[in-house]
């Protein structure tokens, strides 16, 4: 019975309890950041966002073994392109590689280059990548936010320059 059990958890949790995502980061003070899933997640923040948003990813473990995290990033999928922080900017200012023992998470923040990298269209997943090899999948719900935001801003800068060459 037990065997039969750990087998459906695997299909039920090929992550083996990581959870991987993408969140949208708002800069609300020098040494402050609002992290959330979607635009709805900020419409209650009472300090104004000092930046555009960025984006990161978060992984915690939920599981029952320490995994070593040296990589996380977006991607299409197991072939597609992708955009991979193999020495991204950390939260907590901790070590990379990140060892995760049951219960803990890291936060990994992109640059602001983000926002001009060429593939960026075309991932839609998170993921991190373990030193044994493994690679953990996750959502990049706040990506399409992302993505909408700078489009918006880039229509907003475009009108700016148009009404100022006039």
């Amino acid at each position: 019975m037990a065997k039969v059990l750990g087998r459906v958890r695997k299909l039920l949790d090929p992550n083996r309890g990581v959870q991987v995502r993408a969140r949208l980061t708002y800069a609300i003070g020098k040494a402050t950041i609002a992290m959330g899933d979607d635009a709805s997640a900020f419409r209650g923040l009472r300090a104004r966002p000092l930046t555009a948003p960025g984006l990161c990813i978060e992984v915690t473990n939920h599981g029952k073994a320490t995994i070593v995290v040296t990589e996380v990033g977006l991607t299409r999928g197991a072939e597609g392109p992708q955009i991979a922080l193999r020495d991204p900017h950390l939260h907590d200012s901790g070590p990379w590689p990140r060892r995760l023992a049951p219960g803990d998470s890291v936060v990994a923040h992109f640059g602001s280059g983000l926002a001009g990298h060429n593939v960026l269209p075309e991932v839609r997943r998170s993921y991190a990548l373990s030193m044994d090899g493994k690679t953990y999948l996750g959502a990049a719900r706040a990506l399409r936010h992302y993505l909408k935001r700078n489009a918006e801003a880039k229509d907003a800068e475009l009108r700016s320059a148009a009404s100022g060459a006039e």
